[in-house]
């Protein structure tokens, strides 16, 4: 999956995601025979055209729910991914991506974690492309399933999201998520009001 990741990142800079096959495999891949996390499997086919390349009929009970529920997902965020300005961060530390789509009001971001880090505690990271002049509130969306996370405690605002100013968002940034290698997040920021001055 890794390489899924690159190809992705490349691919980006020429393709929008909508023209992207992104497929969700199976647990093993057939070519290299490595296990990958489902919900890294998930997050990164969540942002190209999101088809599955998997004998479903193989899937466990709780591996059909997550499909479904991803599938859910896809078509909740489709408009935005395929319509929105797709996005890097380049500065997130050894063996981490930060990528996502932004739109009017509303963006959605995949922190990944490919590598261990030479870091001990990841970095902050920034949401580009979000507009400073607005609130946003940002979540982790669930319905990719519980990534392995890393040792130590997880930044507060994870469990239940947070509510900062674009400004905040797009300059100071976020305490990233303690991962595992190989493993991602899904984040979604909604736009919850213009900042008064």
């Amino acid at each position: 999956m890794p390489l899924s990741q690159s190809i992705q990142r490349w691919t980006g800079l020429l393709l929008p995601p909508e023209l992207v096959g992104a497929h969700v495999s199976g647990p093993v891949a057939h070519t290299t025979h490595r296990a990958v996390a489902l919900s890294l499997r998930l997050v990164t086919a969540l942002f190209g055209h999101a088809g599955i390349e998997w004998d479903i009929t193989s899937c466990t009970p709780e591996e059909s729910e997550r499909l479904r529920k991803w599938a859910l997902l896809y078509k909740e965020l489709r408009g935005l991914i395929h319509s929105g300005a797709t996005l890097r961060s380049d500065d997130v530390g050894d063996g981490a991506l930060l990528h996502g789509v932004v739109g009017d009001g509303e963006a959605v971001y995949a922190w990944v974690r490919l590598a261990t880090g030479g870091d001990g505690v990841p970095p902050r990271f920034v949401l580009p492309g979000l507009d400073p002049a607005r609130r946003w509130r940002v979540t982790r969306r669930p319905e990719v399933g519980e990534p392995a996370w890393g040792p130590g405690r997880q930044p507060p605002w994870l469990a239940k999201g947070v509510e900062l100013a674009g400004s905040v968002l797009t300059g100071v940034g976020l305490p990233a998520p303690h991962l595992q290698p190989q493993q991602a997040v899904l984040l979604h920021a909604v736009a919850v009001s213009e900042i008064l001055e």
